[in-house]
């Protein structure tokens, strides 16, 4: 049972999805797309609205590439650099690709971070 003091899971869930999709740098537009759900749904779930069913919202952190523990243990999870959560989200990406799709997208990074000469960061 929670208690009185605890927040529940579903109480910020929409402040963090759209904090993170933006930090991800997509539009409701693209995510709705993505998820499969038109962008109105996505806005009334990121404005506190309406709850995602169990489906969606697994559709909603692949698609944004956020962890699941973000949603589950939203106060416990310190902030991170900005660098840690691109590199995570593009594990999460290559995670979800077949075996073809990872070899391309690995073909393309080595080009990418060998063919040419060391670039300064960004």
């Amino acid at each position: 049972m929670v208690e009185k003091h605890e927040a529940k899971i579903t109480d910020k869930l929409g402040e963090i999805l759209k904090r993170e999709r933006i930090k991800a740098g997509y539009t409701r537009e693209q995510t709705a797309e993505r998820v499969g759900i038109g962008v109105r749904h996505l806005a009334a779930i990121e404005n506190e609205q309406r709850k995602p069913s169990a489906e969606v919202m697994c559709r909603l952190v692949r698609a944004i590439g956020i962890s699941a523990d973000l949603i589950i243990y939203p106060t416990s999870i310190p902030p991170e650099p900005e660098d840690t959560h691109e590199i995570a989200q593009l594990i999460r990406l290559i995670r979800i690709c077949n075996k073809r799709t990872r070899r391309a997208a690995k073909a393309m990074l080595e080009v990418l971070c060998y063919g040419s000469q060391p670039e300064e960061d960004e």
